[in-house]
């Protein structure tokens, strides 16, 4: 989950549009509610992607910024069984 509550700005933050800029993109991914201050991620290939936040205030000026997550398949055992997850670094 990524979460970006503090931008600021002098008017108002009127919305806020997360992309994954570049990253191992499986067909058929989509990002959902990508519009608001959080960003919850799931069923990500592991890998290093780059996700874009742009911001826009009532007046209609725009900044962006990214952040790079990288996404790494563990695996554990557990009651004997070989088990794997995902985690976000």
């Amino acid at each position: 989950m990524l979460f970006f509550s503090e931008s600021t700005d002098d008017t108002k933050i009127e919305s806020y549009l997360w992309e994954i800029a570049s990253g191992p993109i499986t067909d058929g991914f989509k990002l959902e509610n990508n519009e608001g201050s959080m960003l919850k991620l799931k069923d990500l290939t592991p890998g290093t992607y780059k996700i874009r936040l742009t911001v826009t205030d009532s007046a209609g000026l725009k900044n962006s910024t990214e952040a790079t997550v990288t996404i790494e398949k563990v695996w554990y055992l557990e009651y004997g069984l070989l088990t794997s997850v995902f985690n976000m670094l």
